[in-house]
């Protein structure tokens, strides 16, 4: 993966990449729709605020929210996805999950921190009417997520998996994924999205193990860099990078073309811009009752 040479303020990296189509179970491609927008939110690392990090005051709630406010504008009806990974402080899981609601996100996957605090953060999802999935298994008593979320956008079902370093080897994940692809296609998703949290080479060993008809054609790959970083095609797939401590905002549009998909991908630098009121306002109130502690 190679860094963009630059990106300021108002940063914005646009690349294009095809692959081809999930089919259904027939075996044919059924682009249902002219056009998808996926939202890719990136870790937020338990970083309300924004992140000075890597020479840019960068990421934030209020900012996400507010960029994300736009690109609703700019996309009609995008399936917005949180890759997971929010931190080890369980005190602000409130504030993030009701962000996350307040910005109508369709699917969560889940880090292994995640998996850590599973019990406080599925009983915040459930209220907020949210969406958890993780093929890894929580260290918790309390029912598991899902292991996928279909997404309806029309008559197109888009599939969304998560995955994470956890209690299971790379090889019974892969298992679990194999089943649960399998059965989302039965379902009728036109394709797959892989939340994962493995690193570039232990998700591409899982990849490998699947059957080439069931293996996702895009992948958001959370990672721990400042900035984020140009996508790649790899495996029959269009990896996406996310940046760390909620710095960056992908948008993937997916295009039926012939028989495959087109997806098309601008990467967000989250910097600079605007920042919603109302979520501004959680997160403050969320500082004043921890220095008042």
């Amino acid at each position: 993966m190679h860094r963009p040479s630059f990106l300021g303020p108002a940063a914005l990296l646009l690349l294009v990449a095809g692959s081809p189509s999930q089919p259904d179970a027939k075996g044919q491609s059924r682009p249902a729709v002219r056009q998808l927008a996926l939202l890719l939110q990136s870790p937020i690392d338990s970083y309300l605020e924004p992140c000075g990090c890597g020479g840019q005051n960068a990421g934030g709630l209020a900012r996400r929210a507010a960029l994300i406010g736009e690109l609703r504008g700019q996309h009609r009806d995008p399936i917005v996805i949180a890759v997971g990974r929010f931190g080890i402080d369980a005190d602000a899981l409130p504030v993030i999950v009701r962000t996350l609601a307040a910005l109508g996100t369709d699917a969560i996957g889940l880090g292994a921190e995640d998996l850590i605090i599973y019990d406080t953060l599925r009983s915040l999802a459930d209220s907020a009417g949210l969406s958890l999935c993780s093929l890894t298994p929580p260290l918790s008593a309390a029912p598991p997520p899902a292991r996928g979320v279909a997404v309806r956008r029309g008559d197109c079902l888009v599939g969304v998996l998560s995955v994470a370093f956890g209690q299971l080897g790379v090889g019974e994940l892969t298992a679990l994924a194999a089943e649960e692809l399998a059965r989302m296609r039965t379902n009728g998703c036109a394709f797959f999205v892989l939340l994962s949290h493995l690193g570039e080479t232990t998700t591409a060993r899982l990849l490998e193990g699947l059957p080439p008809e069931l293996r996702p054609r895009l992948v958001a790959l959370a990672t721990n860099d400042d900035l984020p970083v140009e996508p790649i095609e790899r495996l029959d797939a269009t990896w996406v990078p996310l940046a760390q401590k909620g710095r960056s905002l992908a948008v993937v549009t997916a295009t039926p073309a012939g028989d495959g998909w087109r997806f098309e991908v601008e990467q967000h630098l989250v910097t600079d811009g605007p920042r919603d009121p109302a979520v501004q306002g959680w997160v403050d109130e969320f500082y004043q009752r921890q220095r008042r502690a």
